[in-house]
């Protein structure tokens, strides 16, 4: 409107009926920003820390809370659950941002949620307690509220991202520390209904465990016939000491297995396709593998001795195994300064003597029948 029409009887007329309104309009819309943005957060942390903390069973606390009501988003800063001198996890900041559709779908749809800076630190305190074990109690305590036929809730969630996560593992009871550092982890959607949200992260996670990078990337189709998806996997400079020396308990005596050097590399797709029955789904799994400078020390008394065994490389490539179909290809195997050396060791007095076989044990060990499944090729 010009300065001349504004002067106008018909021009004043107009603007004194759309005065008010707009008046009202922006009145509205400053008194809900003010409420939702900057009144609502402060009297609503002190309540969430309340009912996070009886629900969990542990201490929770938030350094601040953020609402934008007009970009319908929600941040939490500072997050963090768990006794404050050892907290279990700890958040640096977590956005959530609110669709329009939750309001036509009457169930929560989230547009985006992206996680900064999450610490995890998981304690094994004994065979079967970990430090999250009071929490995982109180979550599964049964409630007198609770009915097992009611229907589950209804939800939705776009574009999952954790950015520079940090998982620490201390187990007290085989006295070990692993560390994953770096984590990123990106989920398209997780979803019990149907929605139109834009995706636009793909599936993966990125890390270094242990110091060793690892890498897994998908594309999933699972709304097209056959929920076709594919994973790739790679894993460098694997410290196969360190993991060979993890898995030393689990090894049953009296063997024994050490190792002084070595380095994996890995390098497969896995592919997953559903076929109509009778069809098995097609499981695939596709190519290479690399274990260099293996250097390992093996002992089994009395029957194997110490043996010291090991190579320079060992080089798969070409790997196209078919697990559900009883099928594996290889199209190169590369084995390169193989090293054995035996050390049998003398019986002392007293130890056991190796086991001959007699007539009802051999009776037990005969050949089970032929099984009817497929051999494989």
């Amino acid at each position: 409107m010009s300065a001349e029409q504004a002067n106008t009887p018909s021009g004043q007329s107009a603007w004194l009926r759309w005065r008010r309104p707009v008046a009202i309009v922006v009145g509205l819309a400053v008194l809900l920003t003010a409420l939702i943005g900057m009144w609502l957060p402060g009297w609503l942390r002190p309540r969430l820390e309340k009912a996070a903390t009886e629900a969990l069973g542990t201490p929770v606390s938030l350094q601040a809370l953020q609402i934008s009501p007009w970009r319908g988003e929600v941040t939490l800063d500072g997050l963090a659950i768990g006794p404050a001198a050892a907290p279990i996890l700890r958040i640096q900041q977590a956005q959530a941002q609110l669709s329009l559709e939750s309001v036509w779908r009457l169930a929560p749809v989230l547009r985006r949620v992206r996680i900064d800076k999450p610490d995890l630190w998981i304690e094994r305190q004994s065979a079967d307690r970990f430090n999250f074990s009071a929490v995982l109690d109180k979550l599964t305590a049964p409630s007198p509220k609770s009915q097992t036929d009611s229907e589950p809730a209804h939800f939705a969630v776009f574009n999952i991202e954790l950015n520079d996560g940090l998982v620490r593992y201390s187990d007290r009871v085989l006295n070990q520390e692993h560390r994953i550092d770096q984590l990123r982890i990106g989920v398209p959607f997780v979803s019990n209904l149907p929605s139109y949200v834009n995706v636009d992260v793909k599936p993966q996670l990125s890390a270094r465990v242990d110091g060793s990078a690892l890498s897994i990337q998908g594309d999933a189709l699972p709304f097209t016939e056959g929920m076709r998806s594919a994973v790739h996997v790679k894993w460098d400079g694997v410290d196969v000491p360190h993991w060979v020396k993890v898995a030393q308990p689990f090894v049953p005596q009296p063997w024994s297995v050490a190792a002084t050097d070595g380095r994996l590399d890995a390098d497969l797709t896995l592919r997953f396709e559903e076929r109509k029955p009778p069809a098995v789904p097609k499981l695939s799994i596709e190519g290479g593998l690399k274990l260099s400078k293996l250097a390992l020390n093996l002992s089994q008394a009395p029957v194997l001795g110490q043996v010291d065994a090991g190579w320079q490389v060992l080089d798969i490539q070409g790997l196209d195994a078919q697990p559900l179909e009883r099928q594996v290809r290889i199209g190169t195997i590369l084995l390169d300064g193989v090293q054995w050396r035996n050390r049998p060791v003398a019986l002392k007095k007293g130890d056991a003597q190796p086991v001959s076989a007699s007539p009802a044990s051999n009776a037990a060990h005969e050949p089970a029948p032929a099984s009817t499944a497929a051999p494989w090729s």
